[in-house]
């Protein structure tokens, strides 16, 4: 079993690892991935809100008898 240090010491490690990856370039890359994302994410909401307004406004009809049971 591993003991309190030992576990702190690869938790140490681990971040080190992490921060030598951390480079400018590494950071810029994420950032643009990152606004591809948004806005596939926005266009995506964009394409949803237009259907279901095209969707309500074919499917409305003024004459629609509707029976409440």
């Amino acid at each position: 079993m591993a003991t309190t240090q030992q576990a702190t010491q690869d938790i140490r490690a681990k971040a080190d690892e992490l921060y030598e990856k951390a480079t400018p370039q590494n950071v810029e890359k994420a950032a643009g991935m990152a606004a591809d994302g948004a806005w596939g994410t926005l266009a995506s909401l964009l394409l949803t809100m237009v259907a279901a307004v095209a969707g309500g406004h074919f499917g409305w009809s003024i004459d629609r008898n509707v029976v409440w049971i």
